[in-house]
């Protein structure tokens, strides 16, 4: 998801910025006490139906969204994620938006921008290493190995590290072990930071990471390992958002990363006119609407119009939409960038008017399973919860080692509103396979891991690192 952010972003004094060459400043976090008078914004969240595969658009439209205010004569500032390298260099290339809706300097945004993912990085593998050399020395607090949390990251699709033996070798080389690795944008220390609101949050968060449990349940954090410090001190710069501009000058908020395997990209093209196999696939369409109204927020559906489209589909989509009781607007912004997202940014702006209090799906003192399963059948629209015995064991752990208070995030394929990529529209009667759960403590949720669902990417065979390439004048190629 993407959005929009607050003014207060329009008053940042160069006083308040830390400059990273000549297009990219990070943002001192003293700046969020010098413009706590100043009157917040609506915050506009972009998402969308289920995706093609590459995506659907959702930075192209937010980024127009965010210029076409401007052309409304109202102030508006862009929220948006950073890239993962591994999807980057993966499956899809850049991520910056559009045609004439895109972040700029666009090479920079998709390539380290500011480190901060390294960051994320290091500090996750810290803890990793201050696991293992716990275990090394002598295990003082008596860590169940088996199994163990707390695995690797990197920044990087990489499926032959999915699962790994480590420790291998001889008597100083560790305690030999099953583990595994992440993509970095799954890594728990991301989540908190893109949830942290001060620098002492952020430490208070990464000191409640749980690592692994005794053999008598009993948790053990980061904080009793004596690592929260340490990855805050790493996280340092990372906590403070980056300022970029889109190629209208709007200002661009750019901090922290996708979770997982959330796919993002152009849209998806029609290859013929067909307004009838449009209409034959509104049943996710009404789903979507109807799920964002169950947390009482106030749909408005853009229709993303690409050149290959045809009048007759965006109509079919509009009717949709119009039965469904939401507003709706076509949109251009790949081609003409702000100016092509006015009607949208008028429809956003009336409905940013009407009252709303958001609400969660759930009772928040209903219990995990509780809470998997309203998800599960009010949300996605699912007959009811397959657990593992694995996921159905780690359930009961974490209520009773008190993390079900917890909110739950679920983990599944962004294909399909179901667990499996395969069935399209808005199906039901489908049972959603929770093979495992994992808890992050730190970040305040858990998140079970449904059907498939990988946490570490693969390469295709044409992988988007194919086409990218460093020029003999320094220009970098290869990222749409």
């Amino acid at each position: 998801m993407a959005g929009a952010a607050s003014r207060r972003s329009r008053d940042l004094t160069p006083d308040l910025l830390e400059y990273h060459g000549e297009h990219v400043a990070k943002v001192k976090l003293e700046a969020l006490e010098r413009l706590a008078d100043r009157p917040l914004a609506k915050y506009v969240v972009v998402s969308a139906v289920t995706p093609t595969p590459l995506g659907e658009g959702k930075t192209t439209v937010t980024v127009g969204l965010g210029q076409a205010f401007q052309h409304l004569g109202r102030t508006a500032t862009v929220a948006i994620r950073q890239p993962s390298m591994g999807p980057t260099l993966g499956i899809k290339g850049g991520a910056a938006g559009g045609g004439y809706s895109q972040v700029v300097p666009m090479e920079l945004f998709n390539m380290h921008l500011t480190g901060d993912f390294h960051a994320v990085t290091e500090a996750h593998n810290l803890l990793a290493a201050i696991v293992d050399n716990h275990l090394f020395q002598g295990n003082a607090l008596g860590l169940d190995i088996h199994p163990l949390a707390w695995r690797r990251v990197l920044d990087v699709n990489d499926r032959a590290l999915r699962n790994v033996v480590i420790g291998l070798g001889g008597a100083e080389d560790g305690v030999p072990r099953q583990s595994g690795f992440d993509i970095t944008a799954a890594s728990e220390v991301m989540a908190v930071l893109s949830l942290a609101t001060s620098v002492a949050d952020l430490r208070a968060r990464l000191a409640r990471i749980v690592v692994g449990y005794t053999k008598g349940r009993e948790p053990v954090t980061a904080e009793q390992l004596h690592a929260a410090g340490a990855m805050a001190a790493i996280l340092a710069e990372a906590v403070k958002p980056n300022l970029l501009q889109t190629l209208e000058h709007t200002p661009v908020l750019v901090h922290m990363g996708p979770f997982g395997n959330i796919g993002t990209g152009n849209s998806s093209v029609l290859a013929a006119e067909n307004p009838e196999d449009v209409l034959a696939g509104s049943s996710n369409l009404r789903k979507q609407i109807e799920n964002v109204r169950i947390h009482g927020v106030t749909p408005v559906v853009a229709v993303n119009v690409f050149p290959s489209d045809h009048p007759s589909e965006w109509q079919a989509i509009e009717e949709v939409a119009r039965q469904a009781g939401a507003r709706v607007a076509r949109c251009r912004p790949a081609s003409e960038g702000g100016n092509g997202v006015v009607e949208l940014a008028e429809a956003v702006a009336e409905a940013a008017e009407e009252p709303g209090e958001f609400r969660f799906a759930y009772a928040e003192d209903a219990t995990l399973r509780e809470k998997i399963e309203t998800i599960a059948t009010r949300v996605y629209g699912a007959a009811g919860v397959d657990y593992s015995p694995l996921a159905a064991r780690q359930l009961e752990d974490y209520e009773r080692d008190g993390f079900g208070r917890l909110a739950v995030c679920i983990a599944k394929t962004h294909l399909s509103l179901s667990s499996d990529p395969s069935l399209k529209g808005a199906p039901t009667g489908w049972r959603m396979p929770v093979r495992e759960v994992r808890a992050s403590a730190g970040a305040g949720y858990v998140y079970p891991i449904c059907g498939e669902m990988q946490t570490m990417p693969g390469l295709g065979r044409h992988p988007a690192t194919f086409d990218v390439d460093l020029l003999d004048d320094g220009t970098i190629v290869g990222l749409s």
